[in-house]
C-alpha cells in the first residue's frame, strides 16, 4: 500500500516529464519549420541579426556560385546544396563558408576543393560577382588552388564593400587586372599569384588605402611599376617577382614607412637603385636580382637597420665593395653575384655575427681576402683576389669560404714603377722581337703552372677537407677505367656518369662534371664535402674523386640496376616489370635515406631533387637515394618541437618538374618538406607507373580523382603488375602518397612520420627510434635488417630466404632482437625481421610473421595463416643469444 505523500511524488513527476517531451516536440517542430516560419519569429531575433530573407538570399547567391563555378562535386558531397540556410543557428555552416555572428556569410574559404581530379572536383569557370551581390557583409575570399577562369573581377564586385582577402592565386585568371579593383576600400589582402594575368598593375592600385599585401608574382605582369603605389600608407608586403615588369624602381615608395617585404625578383627592371629607399626604415626582406639595374649600391641604405636579406645580385652595379651594408647588424643574407662591382675588399671590415650566408661571386673584387668573413658562408669565386693576401690560404680551407675560379695576381710592388724614356732608333728589330717572345714564353710558363698549382690545390684542400674517408684517384687511373670515356651510363645534372672497372676489377660509377657548367668547382666541393660526411646504407656511398688538371670527377659504388626512372619508364621496364614487393621496399628504403638526410645528418640536409631518376638499385636488393649536388643545408635554428624552421626565399627554385613542392615554387621558402612531396610524386610513380608529368599535367594532379575514391584505386595501379599487388597495402600506400604531396606544406607530414608509417603497416615492424646519437650510420638511433620487403634480397626473385628455425645474433658484445622465420611450407614461405640498436638500448619490436607455415620451432599457427613473432635476445659478452618463445615482447 503506497502513502499519500509517496503517490503525489510520483503524479509530480510524472506530469513533469510529459511537459519536457511536449517542449522538446515543440522545439523541433520550430525549428523543422525555421524557413516557412521567418516572418512570425523574426521579432524575436536580437537587433542587427540577419533575418531569415537575408540568410536565404545569401543561400541562393551561394548555389548561384556553386553553379557557376562548375557544380564542384567536392562541394555536394561535403554538404552544398542542400535544403539547410547556411548559417542557420541551429545548424553547422556548410562546409568552407564561416558566418560571422550576426548570422551572415563572413568568408568563402574554399582552397582545393575537394582533392579530386582537376576536371571534375576543383572549382571552375568564372566567379559570378553580379550573383553574389546578396553577400553584403562578405570579407575574404580565397579560391587558392583552383581552376577559376574569366577576369580577376567584375564591375559587379564594387557591391563587395566589407571585402578584405581576396585570395585567387594558382587559378586560370586572365586578362588584365581591372581598374575597378580600385574601388573595394576594404581590401587588406590581394593575392592573384600564379594566373594567366597579362597587361600591367592599374593606376587604381593607389585607391585601396586599407591594403597591407599585395602579391601578384609569376603571373605574366608587364609594364611598369605604377606611382600610386606610393599612396598605399598601410602597404606591408610586396611580390611581384617573376614578371615581365619594365623600367625604373619609383623613388617615392620611401614613404611606405610600414613596408616589410619587397620582392621585385625575376623581372626586366633597369635604372638605378633609390638612395631615397634609405628611409624604409621597417623594411626587413629586399629582392632585387635577376633585373638590369645599373649604377652603385647607395650609401643611404646604411640606414636600413632592419633589413635582414638583401638580394640584387644578377644585375648590372658597378662601384666599389659596398662595406657600409656590414653595417647592418641584423642582416643575416646578402647577395651581390654576378654584377660588375670592383676594387679591393677593405682589410678591417666588420662582419655582422647574424650574417649567414654571404655571396660576392663573380664580379671584380681583387687585393686580399679580409679576415672577418670567416664568420659567414661566403662565397668568393670568380674574384680577383690575390694569392698572397694575409688570410688567403686561411679562408681557402675554411669550409665556409669558396674562392675558386679567382685570378689569383701576386701583391702589387709598393710604388708605381721607374720610368725610362727610349727612342726609336735605339734599338734594331731584334731587340724588340726576343723580349715580346720571351714574354709571351714566360705568360704561357706562368699559366701552365698555375692551372697546375690550381688542379693540385684543390685536391690538398679536399684530402684536408675529407680526410681520409676518400680514395684519391688519378685522371690516368679513370680514362683506363672508363676506356677513355666511352662507356657512358647515364647522366645527371652537372655531368656524364661512366661505368668503370678498377685494376682490382672493383666496378664502380664515375661522374665527369661538366666543367662549361655555371656550377663548376663550386658544385664538386660541395658534393665532394655533403658526401664524405654523409654516410647510410640508403644513399649512394661516395669512394673518391679526381681533380687533376681541368677534370673533376666523382667515384661511387656502382648499383648494378640503374635507376628506379629507368625500371617504370625505361626499357628495363619492358624487360621485367618492378614486383609489388619490390615496390614496396624502393619506398620504405627511399623513405628511410631520406629520414637520415633530415635528421641524421650533421647539419641535417634538404636534397631538393628526389626523383625516380635519382633512386638507384642495387644488385643485392637496396634502393639508394643519388645526387646531392642541389642539396641545401638546413639553417641552425629549430623550432620548440625540433622541425627545421623556413629557410630564407632563394633567387632561383631548383629541382625537376613535376616533382617541385607547388608552395616552394610560389613563395621561394624551402623546408624538409618540399623533400616529402617530390616523396610522394615517388610513391604515385610506383603505384601508377606513370611519369611524373602525365597527359601534360603533374602527377600529383592528375592522379588525385584515384586518391580520394577507394573504389576506384585499382584504376590508379600500374597495368604491368597485374594481379601481383595487394589491395590493403595498395590503399596504405596511397594514403601516405596523397598527405605527401598536400600542396600546403603544413598539411605534409615528416618523413619520419612517413618512414614510421611504411615500415609499421607495410614493414610489419614497428620501432621507435633511440634518442641516443652515434657516428654514422647510427646517428639517429638505429639501424635494421629485414628479411621481407626491405631485405637484402634481389629485386626480381620470387622468393624469401629460408631460414627455418632460427634466429639471428649480432657480434658478441652487442645485443640484438630478431624474429625467426617460419619454416616453409606449401610453397609458402616465412618472413621475419632483426633490428639492432647502435647503442645497445632496448628498442620495441612488435609485428607478425606473414606467410604459410607448419607448426613447430619458428613456424606459424595454421595453414596459410600469419605465423607468430618469434623473438631472440642477445646479451652483453661473448654467450650466445637465447630464444624466447613465440609471442610479442621486448629487449
Amino acid at each position: 500500500m503506497c502513502r499519500p505523500h509517496v503517490a503525489r511524488c510520483r503524479r509530480r513527476r510524472q506530469t513533469q516529464r510529459v511537459a519536457k517531451t511536449s517542449c522538446l516536440l515543440l522545439l523541433l517542430a520550430v525549428l523543422s519549420a525555421w524557413p516557412q516560419n521567418a516572418a512570425s519569429l523574426a521579432v524575436s531575433l536580437p537587433r542587427g541579426f540577419a533575418t531569415p530573407q537575408q540568410q536565404q538570399a545569401e543561400r541562393t547567391a551561394l548555389l548561384e556560385f556553386w553553379e557557376a563555378m562548375g557544380r564542384s562535386e567536392g562541394l555536394m558531397w561535403s554538404g552544398w546544396g542542400n535544403s539547410s540556410l547556411p548559417c542557420a543557428p541551429t545548424l553547422p555552416s556548410w562546409p568552407g563558408v564561416h558566418c560571422s555572428t550576426t548570422g551572415h556569410v563572413d568568408a568563402i574559404e574554399l582552397r582545393f576543393v575537394g582533392a579530386g581530379s582537376p576536371q571534375k572536383q576543383k572549382l571552375q569557370g568564372q566567379v559570378p560577382w553580379g550573383a553574389m551581390t546578396a553577400l553584403t557583409a562578405l570579407t575574404a575570399l580565397d579560391l587558392t588552388f583552383n581552376h577559376a577562369t574569366g577576369p580577376v573581377v567584375t564591375p559587379a564586385a564594387t557591391a563587395f564593400t566589407a571585402l578584405q582577402a581576396l585570395l585567387l592565386s594558382y587559378n586560370k585568371l586572365t586578362g588584365s587586372i581591372p581598374a575597378v579593383l580600385g574601388s573595394l576600400p576594404s581590401l587588406q589582402t590581394l593575392d592573384l599569384s600564379d594566373n594567366r594575368l597579362s597587361g600591367s598593375l592599374p593606376s587604381s592600385i593607389g585607391l585601396l588605402s586599407a591594403l597591407q599585401s599585395l602579391h601578384i608574382s609569376a603571373s605574366n605582369l608587364t609594364g611598369s611599376l605604377p606611382a600610386s603605389l606610393s599612396r598605399l600608407s598601410s602597404l606591408e608586403s610586396v611580390i611581384l617577382g617573376q614578371n615581365q615588369l619594365r623600367g625604373s624602381l619609383p623613388a617615392n615608395l620611401s614613404v611606405l614607412t610600414a613596408l616589410k617585404q619587397l620582392a621585385l625578383m625575376e623581372n626586366s627592371l633597369n635604372g638605378s637603385l633609390p638612395a631615397s629607399w634609405g628611409a624604409l626604415a621597417s623594411l626587413t626582406d629586399l629582392k632585387l636580382s635577376v633585373n638590369s639595374f645599373s649604377g652603385t649600391v647607395p650609401s643611404t641604405w646604411a640606414r636600413l637597420t632592419s633589413l635582414w636579406g638583401l638580394g640584387i645580385s644578377s644585375n648590372k652595379l658597378t662601384g666599389p665593395f659596398p662595406a657600409f651594408l656590414l653595417s647592418l647588424t641584423k642582416l643575416t643574407e646578402l647577395y651581390l653575384s654576378n654584377n660588375l662591382m670592383y676594387g679591393p675588399v677593405p682589410a678591417n671590415i666588420t662582419v655582422p655575427p647574424s650574417l649567414r650566408t654571404f655571396e660576392m661571386d663573380y664580379n671584380y673584387f681583387n687585393g686580399s681576402i679580409p679576415a672577418g668573413l670567416d664568420q659567414s658562408s661566403a662565397t668568393l669565386s670568380d674574384n680577383c683576389f690575390n694569392e698572397t693576401g694575409s688570410h688567403n690560404q686561411k679562408q681557402a680551407n675554411s669550409s665556409t669560404c669558396n674562392i675558386f675560379y679567382n685570378v689569383l695576381y701576386p701583391p702589387a710592388p709598393p710604388g708605381p714603377p721607374e720610368t725610362v724614356t727610349v727612342t726609336s732608333s735605339s734599338f734594331p728589330i731584334a731587340a724588340v722581337v726576343v723580349p715580346v717572345v720571351v714574354v709571351v714564353l714566360v705568360l704561357l710558363l706562368a699559366l701552365f703552372l698555375w692551372h697546375r698549382w690550381r688542379s693540385e690545390r684543390l685536391a690538398r684542400m679536399l684530402r684536408k677537407e675529407i680526410g681520409s674517408s676518400s680514395r684519391v684517384f688519378s685522371l690516368a687511373e679513370l680514362r683506363r677505367a672508363t676506356k677513355e670515356w666511352q662507356a657512358e651510363i647515364g647522366r645527371g645534372g652537372y655531368g656524364s656518369v661512366y661505368k668503370a672497372e678498377l685494376r682490382d676489377k672493383t666496378v664502380v660509377a664515375v661522374k665527369r662534371l661538366d666543367m662549361v657548367s655555371d656550377q663548376g668547382d663550386r658544385e664538386f666541393i660541395r658534393e665532394v664535402e655533403l658526401l664524405s660526411r654523409v654516410h647510410h646504407r640508403h644513399l649512394v656511398n661516395l669512394l673518391g674523386f679526381c681533380a687533376e688538371k681541368e677534370e673533376r670527377a666523382l667515384v661511387y659504388e656502382y648499383m648494378g640496376l640503374g635507376s628506379l626512372f629507368d625500371h617504370l619508364h625505361g626499357p628495363r621496364a619492358k624487360e621485367a616489370a618492378l614486383s609489388w614487393d619490390s615496390r614496396i621496399k624502393i619506398a620504405i628504403h627511399v623513405a628511410l635515406g631520406i629520414d637520415y638526410l633530415h635528421y641524421g645528418a650533421d647539419p641535417p640536409l634538404i636534397h631538393r631533387d628526389i626523383k625516380s631518376g635519382n633512386i638507384l638499385l642495387s644488385e643485392d636488393g637496396l634502393a639508394k637515394v643519388a645526387d646531392f649536388g642541389l642539396c641545401k643545408e638546413v639553417p641552425v635554428d629549430v623550432t620548440p618541437d625540433g622541425q627545421p624552421q623556413l629557410l630564407p626565399p632563394t633567387t632561383a627554385v631548383r629541382g625537376s618538374f613535376g616533382y617541385l613542392d607547388p608552395e616552394y615554387v610560389s613563395t621561394s621558402l624551402l623546408t624538409d618538406k618540399s623533400d616529402v612531396y617530390s616523396y610522394g610524386v615517388v610513391l604515385l610513380e610506383l603505384l601508377s607507373g606513370k611519369y611524373a608529368i602525365h597527359e601534360k599535367q603533374p602527377l600529383a594532379y592528375w592522379a588525385e580523382e584515384y586518391l580520394m575514391d577507394s573504389e576506384r584505386l585499382t584504376e590508379l595501379l600500374d597495368p604491368a603488375l597485374g594481379s601481383d599487388y595487394d589491395l590493403h597495402e595498395a590503399q596504405i600506400l596511397c594514403d601516405i602518397a596523397r598527405s605527401c604531396v598536400q600542396d600546403r606544406s603544413a598539411d605534409r607530414p615528416a618523413i619520419r612520420d612517413v618512414a614510421q608509417a611504411l615500415v609499421e603497416h607495410l614493414g610489419r615492424v614497428v620501432v621507435m627510434p633511440s634518442s641516443s646519437t652515434a657516428s654514422s650510420e647510427c646517428s639517429y638511433g638505429y639501424t635494421y635488417d629485414d628479411y621481407s620487403h626491405a631485405s637484402q634480397q634481389p629485386f626480381f626473385s620470387g622468393s624469401l630466404p629460408d631460414t627455418s628455425g632460427s634466429y639471428t645474433t649480432d657480434s658478441p658484445g652487442n645485443p640484438s632482437v630478431g624474429a625467426a622465420n617460419g619454416k616453409p611450407g606449401n610453397g609458402g614461405a616465412g618472413e621475419g625481421f632483426t633490428f639492432r640498436n647502435c647503442q645497445s638500448q632496448p628498442i620495441i619490436i612488435a609485428g607478425v610473421v606473414r606467410g604459410e607455415g607448419e607448426n613447430g620451432e619458428g613456424g606459424g599457427e595454421g595453414e596459410g595463416g600469419a605465423g607468430s613473432v618469434q623473438m631472440s635476445t642477445g646479451v652483453h659478452g661473448n654467450r650466445p643469444p637465447v630464444p624466447i618463445g613465440a609471442h610479442e615482447g621486448t629487449v
